[in-house]
C-alpha cells in the first residue's frame, strides 16, 4: 500500500503545517490585535 502510506504521509504533513499557521495566527492575534483584525475584538486584552 505505498499509494496509502504517502497518502497519510503528506495528510500529516498538510495537518502539522495547518496546526503551525493556526498557532502562529494565534500569537499574533494575542500579540497585537490591531495587526490581527477586528474579528480578534472580542478576545483582545483590555
Amino acid at each position: 500500500m505505498a499509494t496509502g502510506d504517502g497518502l497519510s504521509e503528506a495528510l500529516r504533513l498538510l495537518l502539522a503545517e495547518d496546526r503551525r499557521m493556526l498557532e502562529t495566527r494565534l500569537w499574533f492575534q494575542w500579540s497585537d490585535p490591531l495587526l490581527a483584525g477586528p474579528a480578534t475584538d472580542v478576545t483582545s486584552h483590555p
